[in-house]
């Protein structure tokens, strides 16, 4: 089938072919244990997407918070500031594929 090798499909990024799709998942909670978790999960995301930008790569970002505790903030709501919304210019000059989109789901 067309665009199941990358070669002319949507890749999920409007009609540019991104190639590959790539899905990075990062699994966390907010529990203070290690100190900044939060900073340093957001230096990763941002890391990411900006990498992926440059190599021109389809991809998207899944952050898992697994089992919050009771009490402390959600990691969605702390990610919240820096993160979202995720609407990142495009970058023609790596391929014209955007930024991946963050997503965060709790377990």
């Amino acid at each position: 089938a067309a665009g199941e090798d990358g070669g002319g499909g949507d890749s999920g990024h409007g009609s540019r072919d991104c190639g590959i799709y790539v899905s990075f998942v990062m699994v966390g909670r907010v529990d203070d244990l290690r100190g900044d978790y939060v900073g340093r999960l957001r230096n990763g995301v941002e890391f990411l997407r900006a990498l992926s930008v440059e190599a021109g790569l389809s991809a998207e970002i899944v952050v898992v918070e697994w089992n919050p505790f009771p009490g402390k903030p959600r990691l969605v709501d702390e990610l919240r500031p820096s993160i979202f919304p995720i609407a990142p210019p495009d970058a023609p000059d790596a391929g014209g594929c955007p930024a991946p989109p963050v997503r965060v789901i709790t377990v």
